[in-house]
């Protein structure tokens, strides 16, 4: 069989290292969507060139990412696929230590989720703290130069928010590691910055709390964890908060719910959340399949609670 043609050289040789493939939403004509996965790359770094060029405030109101999306369809490539990979490495590669540039923050987030996809956490946890550090370094440096620094009230915005976006991936590590002592730190400097800064919002609370939630019920204590994910259900009730928030804190809730014996709260929070999730991806959702059936396995009496890595992956 011929392999499909790339539609940005109108070459179909491949290489192990250059593989042809269509990761993203295009369809229609034969050989729609195809290309190089260096091709992808190439074209990537053209249209960030471009973008460079513009002022920072024209770039932080650009809707298209090149190192995330298709450029035709605008599709988000999927984080387990080969142009996610590539992409993100050579985005980290470009940007990932030029601290002025609006693509940092993508570049360090990129490679810190290549790095847990690989189970490298020491890794993940490294550069995270590194740039906790270097961020917390130009903040202040913008601040005491202010009028000598072109841009520098978006430069501390960007260093507040790295901040912010930074500790909520360390505190996802110190989780996945069960580093429970170094989790509670991450976690108070995020409420603390939080509470500070400009992330006070119901949308940036709940992810706070649900993670605050996980903490309390690794520690052994699943009272406090019920209380944090009830707060987190609360604070979702706002018409500001999207249905995505909304779900992720239902279905923590409603699972702390059933670890503590309330099954009836428990059931109707989940079926909630399911709910929600069926009219964001539809019936044949894997992950409204999933939580379906093991929702009615819990209202069959077969099991008491959803599995932990449904419900973190979520």
């Amino acid at each position: 069989m011929t392999p499909p043609t790339c539609w940005i050289c109108f070459d179909n040789e491949q290489t192990k290292d250059n593989l042809i493939v269509r990761e993203c939403a295009c369809r229609g004509e034969e050989g729609s969507g195809f290309v190089h996965i260096k091709c992808l790359v190439q074209n990537a770094l053209t249209k960030v060139d471009r973008m460079d060029k513009m002022s920072l405030s024209s770039q932080v109101d650009a809707a298209y990412i090149p190192f995330s999306q298709c450029i035709t369809c605008k599709a988000s490539f999927d984080s387990d696929s080969i142009s996610f990979a590539a992409l993100s490495e050579e985005c980290y590669n470009m940007y990932g230590s030029n601290l002025k540039s609006i693509w940092n923050q993508l570049a360090i987030t990129k490679k810190v989720t290549l790095l847990n996809q690989s189970e490298d956490y020491a890794g993940a946890q490294k550069i995270l703290e590194t740039e906790l550090k270097r961020n917390q370094k130009l903040m202040a440096t913008c601040i005491q130069l202010q009028k000598n620094i072109p841009d520098a009230p978006l430069l501390i915005a960007f260093s507040v928010q790295r901040r912010f976006v930074y500790l909520m991936e360390l505190i996802a590590v110190h989780e996945k590691t069960k580093s429970l002592a170094e989790m509670k730190s991450a976690l108070d400097d995020a409420f603390k910055l939080a509470e500070d800064e400009l992330f006070n919002t119901p949308s940036d609370r709940i992810p706070l709390l649900i993670l605050q939630a996980r903490h309390s019920y690794l520690c052994g204590d699943k009272d406090e964890a019920l209380k944090h994910a009830e707060k987190a259900v609360c604070l979702s009730r706002y018409d500001e908060v999207g249905e995505g928030e909304r779900q992720a804190a239902l279905l923590k809730c409603g699972n702390y719910n059933l670890h503590n014996g309330n099954l009836e709260v428990g059931v109707e929070q989940i079926s909630e959340a399911v709910q929600i999730l069926t009219r964001i991806y539809g019936r044949s959702d894997t992950t409204v399949l999933s939580l379906t059936k093991y929702l009615n396995k819990i209202r069959a009496g077969e099991i008491k609670t959803l599995p932990d890595g449904l419900i973190f992956s979520n």
